[in-house]
């Protein structure tokens, strides 16, 4: 199988160690087998699950061009939503639930230059408009193991947001609960 491999340029043999390692061929595999899967309709079913559980509205998102793209959301019909976004829309980074978790996979620099390319806009009283309270708020988000976006982008709605890791453990997409300030209340961010 290994001279195979070999043979087919996946494998390469080092020739003084005679250890075998992946060749970035492998990387290509990966790609299709990512566009052949569509995570949405894989997050869907939890998505469901998630708003039942909690009677508020679900949303899956990710980050694109450091902005969050919201890819889906579901939502409970027998509650009052005045924040539904729509699949598609984009949101801040630094003012989101979701968007605060992907800023966890940013170093320094990399902070930096989202601060210079995108900026920390005031939307709300609460938005955080600093670098300092920025990190502040990644480190309790890392100690945590949630996020929470406290009337932030949205004056009157709040959010618990949790990530969705890949296998090296770097966020790459998260669920949050959403909702009226007044049904989201810090005591119940812990059960959301």
């Amino acid at each position: 199988l290994i001279a195979s491999l070999a043979d087919m340029g996946y494998v390469f043999q080092d020739k003084e160690t005679l250890k075998y390692s992946l060749t970035l061929k492998f990387c290509r595999i990966g790609d299709l087998v990512k566009s052949s899967v569509n995570v949405a309709e894989i997050v869907r079913p939890s998505l469901i699950e998630i708003s039942d559980r909690c009677m508020e509205t679900a949303y899956f998102a990710i980050e694109q061009d450091m902005m969050l793209v919201y890819l889906d959301v579901v939502s409970r019909s027998d509650i009052p939503n005045n924040n539904l976004k729509r699949i598609g829309r984009v949101a801040p980074l630094h003012a989101t639930g979701i968007g605060k978790l992907m800023l966890l996979n940013y170093d320094d620099s990399r902070l930096l230059k989202f601060m210079s390319e995108k900026g920390l806009d005031k939307f709300t009283e609460t938005t955080l408009v600093t670098l300092e309270d920025l990190k502040h708020e990644l480190d309790m988000i890392r100690e945590q193991g949630y996020a929470v976006d406290n009337q932030e982008c949205e004056p009157g709605i709040r959010c618990v947001a949790a990530p969705i890791r890949d296998y090296t453990g770097c966020v790459v997409g998260g669920i949050s609960v959403s909702g009226s300030a007044s049904r989201i209340s810090p005591e119940r961010y812990e059960s959301i």
